[in-house]
């Protein structure tokens, strides 16, 4: 059960949206004051749940023997992503510029990095979480003696083998 509390005349009010959506609540004639949403039961049985969220792959490439690239999956967090960012950065790693991948992901899945065969890829698969510390990211880092050509990078689901 949730509810959505707003400041009015210094008092806190709770109001009841009229739906719960993945990833926002609906309220009726709202009024524009801060406003927070409130879980009001706890959240062990959330945490059981797959819950989507919107996701990214960021990756990041350097070259010193080998390529060397780290492919995060996270949540699309503007914060989470600056501080991978600037983590990756500060260790001599350039952003990968690629199309934007943007899909629904779920947390509790576990997700399989696959790339050439060649390739040296250590952790083979992540798992999504939900949390703002973004040196607790852990990425797959593909390792690469030597690239000739395009190489093709894929991230499945293992739970339902679609691509994602």
């Amino acid at each position: 059960m949730f509810r959505v509390a707003h400041y009015k005349d210094d008092i806190i009010i709770l109001e009841s949206p009229v739906s719960v959506e993945p990833f926002y609540v609906v309220l009726e004639n709202p009024t524009f004051s801060p406003v927070g949403v409130i879980k009001l039961k706890p959240l062990r049985n959330i945490l059981r749940r797959k819950i989507p969220t919107h996701g990214i792959v960021m990756l990041y490439s350097r070259y010193k023997t080998g390529y060397t690239i780290h492919l995060y999956l996270m949540p699309h967090d503007l914060s989470l992503k600056q501080a991978v960012h600037n983590k990756e950065t500060g260790n001599c790693f350039y952003w990968v510029d690629k199309p934007y991948w943007n899909t629904i992901i779920h947390t509790r899945r576990i997700y399989t990095v696959e790339g050439p065969e060649e390739a040296e890829i250590n952790p083979k698969e992540l798992e999504l979480r939900l949390d703002d510390k973004s040196e607790l990211y852990n990425y797959s880092e593909i390792y690469l003696k030597k690239i000739e050509d395009n190489i093709l990078l894929k991230l499945t689901c293992r739970d339902d083998d679609k691509l994602t």
